[in-house]
């Protein structure tokens, strides 16, 4: 790399000759002072002097003070003041008003440096942090360009920098999310997804879009970022592959996209989802809808090989539209369900989750099948998921509750209340006891869980007592 080392101005060498007089302040600065200053110094441009290069440095070049500004009027020409003979070293008075020209012109001297010299300061010799705190102009892309286009600069660079510096910096010229992924991929072998985490956020949809269609940098990806956190990557940058089918296994054209599935729900489900949208609970950035290799890589990370591809009846593979894996991530089968398969498992994400935790999966996905068709009903959408679980929560709602209840239990976590509001309904309608009627709601509890369907009813709709408790 060539070297940022300034050019000190050459300086008039000292006399070798001792017995020659020592030049005075005049002849010493008769180059480096303006015109209006050569001559026989008086106290004013002494003064000038000293506004040139400090006081303390008009200090240090002179042995003794004889001239006393404040004695003095502007003008004077005492014999003091008009013959003052000091010696004056000329490369000092230059290095010190070098260094304040340096100081005062730092842009010029920016610009002065070469291509490779202000590349490397920008992304080598300081980092991202000290370039903005020392103001240094950022890079414009045709030099970004010329950079990111040589090999060997661009390894120079990735063994100075982090792939985080790299990216933050390289973010002054706007590149595309294509492009700097491809570099980071290509130049640094240990990569983290809080090291994408700006140029991820910054990204338009459609540069997202590019990226999800280029088979050879997800494979990039996968290698460097490592199997776990690819899937995340994958989620993050929206995969959304089109199907392949005229029609989606279930009907319909396409699936909903995550973005809109958003919009959907926190319209439709406006009175419900107040407190989820204010906790951030959204889909897109979550959902992968994802075929082949991507729907392997997700299905066996989350239910493992034997499960995802040999279970018996039916691999889980071809038994599920989508799913909510362990890390909270959406994934949905590129040709398989209808286009409310995204706003069911959109859903999911903007419930509370005490649901699932308490009463089980089955209660878990009525709940979210139930809002899922009303919501679906209004878009023309037709549903046909899950059916035992949405008719079993349907019968709660207008059998047992409310809407507003199961909304409430399902969106802020307050099953309590959905156990109240059954044990209510059991003692007012049913004549149960308060205990008779609690031990009737676990038993609901636990026939759901199991998927005991006709059990379950027979826990709204019977007449119960003890011993007909005791066969359910």
């Amino acid at each position: 790399m060539p070297s940022r080392t300034s050019k000190t101005p050459t300086s008039k060498p000292r006399s070798p000759n001792p017995e020659k007089a020592a030049p005075t302040v005049q002849e010493s600065m008769q180059e480096s002072l303006p015109e209006n200053m050569t001559g026989q110094l008086k106290s004013s441009q002494v003064l000038q002097l000293q506004r040139l290069i400090g006081n303390k440095a008009v200090g240090r070049l002179m042995k003794d003070r004889t001239v006393q500004r404040e004695s003095h009027g502007k003008g004077c020409n005492c014999a003091n003041c008009s013959s003052v003979q000091r010696t004056v070293d000329t490369r000092r008075v230059a290095d010190i008003r070098r260094v304040d020209k340096q100081e005062a012109d730092v842009q010029t001297t920016r610009i002065q440096r070469g291509f490779l010299d202000d590349v490397m300061v920008f992304f080598g010799v300081k980092t991202a942090e000290e370039v903005r705190q020392e103001g240094l102009a950022p890079l414009d892309k045709t030099k970004w360009n010329k950079t990111v286009a040589d090999d060997s600069l661009m390894k120079d660079i990735a063994g100075k920098i982090s792939v985080k510096d790299f990216i933050e910096a390289s973010q002054a010229v706007k590149p595309l999310l294509k492009t700097l992924l491809d570099l980071a991929f290509k130049y640094w072998s240990s990569i983290s997804l809080s090291d994408l985490e700006p140029v991820l956020n910054a990204a338009t949809s459609d540069e997202k879009t590019a990226v999800c269609s280029d088979e050879k940098l997800l494979t990039k990806a996968e290698g460097a970022l490592g199997k776990d956190p690819y899937l995340t990557f994958i989620t993050r940058i929206g995969m959304n592959q089109p199907p392949t089918t005229t029609e989606l296994g279930e009907g319909g054209k396409e699936h909903t996209a995550p973005a809109k599935a958003d919009e959907i729900i926190r319209d439709k489900m406006s009175a419900y989802v107040t407190e989820a949208v204010k906790k951030g609970r959204k889909i897109e950035g979550q959902v992968g809808i994802v075929a082949g290799a991507d729907w392997d890589r997700a299905g066996v990370a989350h239910y493992g090989d034997q499960v995802w591809h040999r279970a018996t009846p039916t691999p889980k593979k071809n038994a599920i539209n989508g799913f909510v894996d362990g890390s909270g991530r959406v994934w949905v089968e590129r040709n398989s369900g209808n286009p409310g398969t995204v706003i069911h498992e959109g859903l999911h994400k903007y419930s509370d989750g005490a649901v699932l935790s308490t009463l089980g999966f089955n209660t878990n996905e009525g709940m979210t099948e139930y809002f899922t068709r009303l919501i679906c009903a209004d878009l023309g959408i037709t549903r046909g998921n899950y059916t035992n679980n949405h008719d079993l929560i349907t019968a709660l709602v207008t059998t047992v509750t409310t809407k507003e209840v199961i909304a409430s239990s399902y969106f802020d976590g307050k099953v309590d209340d959905l156990k109240a509001a059954f044990i209510k309904y059991r003692k007012d309608t049913k004549g149960n006891t308060e205990e008779l009627a609690g031990q009737i709601w676990d038993a609901f509890v636990s026939n759901m869980k199991s998927g005991a369907w006709a059990k379950a009813s027979k826990c709204i709709n019977d007449d119960l007592d003890s011993d007909k408790l005791a066969a359910l």
